[in-house]
């Protein structure tokens, strides 16, 4: 029993073509051109040699004669027509393997090697994936119990050549598109004498190997099939975002639009920042593990999290980094075993700002009809409004707000209010360490 390690790449089957001129009578066949820079013109594989024949059918007629050869080069006459005829017939019972040649003329032949299925029949005794590979976060290598009896060919004192006998891959290929991992089934052909790769399989599967091209055309198909796969392998696609408060309008640098994208690793806006990142994962995914530090290195930890997706408001000013080890079931405590995906992104939030106008114009041409400060990164706000008798007109506390200009629902006078607005920014003086307080007072005229 002959062990073969396959590293699996993949190929694409040569094309069998039979010749339209030979017939096999009282057999199934297979065929398949022969090397290029052998001599001969094509390879036969009959299925058994009892009682069968080799046709060829010519357009004209000959008086043909049949050799047949062996490896040694040794050439025996089998059979010469008497007579020029349009077709002939050569008796083929027990034959195993052996070259044929026909001759039309001196100057013209054609070159055939013929071979009983029975005597070449491969057999497959086992596939199973290579444990011992260390390199299974990409590629796995299959390892596949098997016997083949080569099948040489050459031409009388010619060199000698090998049939590659090819092989037959199905599994199940994952693949991610849009969110989704889909699964289907794949069919590669390969060479028993070569070597090949594949990857690492991001869902379960097996592994049916069946052979050769023969037996596969002649419907004797030999197949061995693996055990169940679970993938090792991890894939993982980020889509982040920041939310942003789309209702305020008057808020600065609030951040990126809405939409949550993919390998965008860079986000910036005013605080609170509310940035969320979903998780779209292969089946082999099992440990999240999410870390947030004002250090790039990550030397000092704000937050963890294990959860798949990851959502986080960032309420103070700075640069803050995020990072998300994605890892199979195998992993160790400190990730430097097993099958991880590191994805790594940079959070800005803004600096504080507080801006009040002194005029409004309430008129409802949708242009300066409330009076609105211009404000980022305000994690507490409060605001009042009096009238010029000290009254109390308009109270808020949320910054993307503002006053319409109205009292009781009904337009305020033309003239100058008094305003008070007391403000929180998330950074901090660089004197006190304490965050940043704004106190406006002053007035605002409606102007109409």
């Amino acid at each position: 029993m002959r062990k073969i390690l396959f590293i699996l790449v993949f190929s694409v089957a040569s094309t069998v073509s039979v010749m339209a001129e030979f017939r096999f009578i009282n057999t199934e066949f297979a065929s398949e051109p022969a090397d290029k820079n052998s001599g001969v013109d094509s390879i036969f594989v009959v299925k058994g040699n009892e009682n069968i024949k080799m046709r060829y059918n010519a357009s004209k007629s000959f008086a043909f004669v049949w050799k047949s050869f062996d490896l040694g080069g040794n050439v025996e006459v089998l059979k010469e027509e008497e007579e020029p005829v349009s077709f002939t017939e050569l008796d083929l019972s027990g034959v195993t393997a052996s070259g044929y040649i026909l001759e039309f003329s001196k100057d013209s032949a054609q070159i055939v090697w013929v071979y009983n299925s029975s005597d070449f029949k491969p057999e497959i005794t086992s596939v199973a994936v290579d444990s011992t590979n260390f390199d299974y976060c990409e590629f796995i290598t299959l390892l596949i119990d098997t016997k083949i009896k080569p099948m040489e060919y050459n031409i009388p004192n010619g060199l000698s050549f090998n049939v590659k006998q090819q092989y037959k891959l199905t599994y199940d290929s994952t693949y991610y598109s849009d969110k989704n991992y889909i699964t289907e089934q794949k069919s590669y052909y390969f060479n028993a004498q070569e070597a090949y790769i594949l990857p690492s399989p991001l869902g379960s599967t097996t592994f049916t190997v069946e052979g050769n091209q023969f037996t596969m055309q002649l419907g004797d198909t030999v197949r061995a099939v693996s055990e169940k796969f679970e993938p090792v392998a991890v894939a993982s696609h980020i889509f982040t975002s920041v939310r942003i408060r789309e209702y305020a309008d008057n808020e600065l640098d609030k951040g990126d639009p809405s939409e949550s994208k993919e390998d965008v690793y860079q986000h910036k806006g005013s605080a609170p920042l509310n940035f969320e990142a979903l998780n779209y994962s292969s089946e082999g995914a099992f440990h999240y593990m999410w870390t947030v530090s004002t250090d790039k290195q990550f030397r000092s930890i704000m937050f963890k999290s294990f959860d798949r997706d990851f959502r986080y408001t960032f309420n103070d000013k700075g640069t803050y980094y995020v990072k998300v080890e994605v890892s199979n079931a195998t992993v160790s405590e400190d990730y430097k075993l097993g099958c991880t995906q590191v994805k790594e992104y940079q959070i800005d939030v803004l600096e504080s700002k507080l801006e009040v106008p002194n005029v409004f114009t309430p008129n409802g041409d949708g242009k300066n009809d409330l009076f609105k400060v211009a404000y980022k990164s305000i994690v507490k706000f409060h605001g009042w409004i009096y009238n010029q008798w000290g009254r109390l007109v308009y109270e808020w506390t949320d910054p993307a707000l503002g006053w319409d200009g109205t009292i009781n629902g009904k337009d305020a006078p033309d003239g100058a209010y008094m305003y008070i607005i007391e403000a929180t920014g998330d950074d901090k003086d660089e004197q006190t360490g304490k965050q940043i307080t704004y106190l406006r007072k002053g007035s605002v005229s409606i102007v109409r």
